[in-house]
């Protein structure tokens, strides 16, 4: 497996309130050092950064001795067809957002398996795989919903911020029932309501554990929102 600590910007913050900017399996072979027993992968959108994220972990007002470990990988740098070519961080490149949208599905997949690693990495480092939850808004939410459901161990949840379904849903053997929450603002104009919806549809008519939720907000992220968030990394498997 590529050294995906290097491959990836990532921004880890411990269960202890530790941060660092360079994730090292040999600094961290021993998880029981920051008292981890859960791992968050929360993935941002086009054009930020895993920092923008990091902000708001504070926000969730989590309890002492949660013992989750965040980790918010930062896309590289490329030409986004979308922006007439213009470089910004980015998942993959984007051509077309209406009425669908329309991307480079090689670069979703190199993604996803950046994704993949980074999870392994935890279950590597001593992290029960059913303790990892994968979190993604907007386009990093399209790259989690692939790399959870088709990922070879079954996972903790899936939660997906104002995004949608990149091509339709292919399930690996063990995350047939993966817990997957799909929450969405109905003012989103950037990726709109019905996108997440229509994710919701789709997941439900194939039998998956879904569930939608519905803020007031734009394509963004609001208090009852994180509210809803912090209930769920606290809910017991």
């Amino acid at each position: 497996m590529p050294d995906i600590y290097t491959a990836l910007d990532c921004l880890v913050i411990e269960p202890n309130g530790r941060t660092t900017t360079e994730l090292k399996r040999k600094a961290r072979s021993d998880s029981k050092n920051y008292s981890a027993t859960q791992s968050v992968i929360w993935l941002h959108g086009l054009g930020a950064r895993g920092q923008d994220f990091a902000k708001l972990v504070p926000k969730l007002k989590l309890p002492k001795g949660h013992g989750i470990r965040f980790i918010f990988p930062t896309a590289p740098e490329r030409a986004i067809t979308l922006r007439e070519g213009k470089v910004a961080t980015a998942w993959y490149d984007i051509m077309k957002v209406s009425p669908g949208r329309i991307i480079n599905m090689q670069q979703l997949d190199e993604a996803v398996s950046w994704i993949q690693d980074l999870i392994q990495a935890e279950i590597d480092s001593g992290i029960d795989s059913k303790n990892i939850t994968l979190i993604g808004f907007s386009q990093g939410g399209a790259v989690t919903y692939e790399a959870a459901m088709r990922f070879p161990a079954p996972l903790k949840q899936l939660i997906a911020l104002s995004t949608y379904l990149p091509r339709r849903h292919i399930f690996h053997e063990q995350n047939t029932q993966l817990p997957i929450h799909v929450f969405h603002g109905d003012k989103d104009t950037m990726v709109p309501y019905y996108l997440g919806t229509d994710a919701y549809e789709e997941l439900k008519e194939a039998g998956a554990n879904v569930g939608f939720y519905t803020f007031p907000i734009r394509h963004e992220v609001s208090r009852d929102l994180l509210n809803e968030l912090t209930g769920l990394l606290l809910r017991e498997q």
